[in-house]
């Protein structure tokens, strides 16, 4: 759906900046063996407004230009982009869909034997059950996506700059970390 709802303004691969991100995606692949964990397909979205990049269960990454702004350099990309490609190596995705299950039955239990409204008990799923998880894989991410810079030579210490620079823009840094989805960029 992003790729339909942008696809004017994906940049063709012979494009300085897709060649850029082509680039540090492959040296984290190939350092890291990933190469046959799915067909990589690699999308630049030539956007400055969205900082953001991510990378489908499928294999298809997809950055945004504003991230790039932000990353400011090669090894700061890279750390967006293992962080990303992460995700996608850890399965959070998978986990993600049993937990909707669990967390679907676990209301029906709430609602059908404690007489508990569904909103409410949505509310509480989110606040005990999801948004803690999703710290979680972020964290795990951020964990397993430096050691991925590291194998492809690229310099780890780029992130905490990075995430400055991140939390300079604001955004979810504003809110409690208790109500994120992420941890807060200082974490």
């Amino acid at each position: 759906m992003v790729l339909q709802k942008y696809n004017s303004q994906i940049l063709p691969s012979y494009h300085p900046t897709s060649q850029h991100v082509q680039k540090v995606a492959y040296n984290l692949l190939n350092a890291n063996h990933l190469n046959n964990e799915a067909d990589w397909k690699i999308f630049v979205v030539n956007d400055d407004s969205i900082v953001n990049a991510f990378v489908t269960p499928d294999g298809v990454i997809v950055v945004f230009t504003g991230i790039i702004k932000v990353a400011a350099n090669e090894d700061g990309l890279a750390t967006v982009l293992g962080h990303e490609i992460a995700h996608k190596y850890a399965r959070h995705h998978a986990e993600r869909l049993s937990q909707q299950n669990l967390t679907g039955f676990l209301r029906f239990l709430l609602s059908a034997f404690f007489d508990i409204p569904a909103v409410p008990s949505a509310i509480w799923m989110d606040l005990l059950l999801h948004k803690p998880n999703s710290r979680k894989h972020e964290s795990e991410a951020d964990r397993i996506g430096l050691e991925f810079m590291v194998n492809a030579c690229y310099n780890p210490e780029e992130a905490v700059p990075l995430w400055r620079r991140m939390s300079k823009l604001g955004g979810s840094g504003d809110i409690p970390e208790i109500l994120s989805t992420h941890p807060s960029s200082g974490n």
